[in-house]
């Protein structure tokens, strides 16, 4: 999901020839709430709001320098987060991975 909201993003920078056309908040939305009105379940996901599904990830960017500095953390989102910074992943409210290590298979 990452790559393919930075590559997104990136694209719509590039068609337009203005930066300031595809604004971060816009990028986030896209692969959020929007990628959920596409598929149809913006009623179920796609937020973290009341009557809906708990799903979200934690990222910790210590340690990580492609996440530093930690000024603009919605553009290091978009544009540097890779899916192994994931540390741990909800789905409705769920723990499904837990410091990188995935807790629903057994291995």
């Amino acid at each position: 999901m990452f790559e393919e909201g930075r590559t997104a993003a990136l694209l719509q920078k590039m068609k337009s020839g203005d930066a300031s056309q595809f604004p971060i908040e816009t990028a986030l939305k896209a692969l959020t709430i929007e990628g959920a009105k596409v598929l149809g379940m913006a009623e179920q996901i796609g937020s973290l709001e009341v009557g809906k599904q708990a799903d979200f990830l934690v990222i910790q960017p210590q340690g990580k320098i492609h996440l530093q500095p930690q000024e603009n953390i919605l553009s290091h989102l978009v544009y540097a987060v890779k899916s192994s910074d994931v540390d741990d992943v909800y789905i409705a409210g769920e723990q499904v991975v837990k410091q990188g290590q995935v807790l629903t298979v057994e291995l």
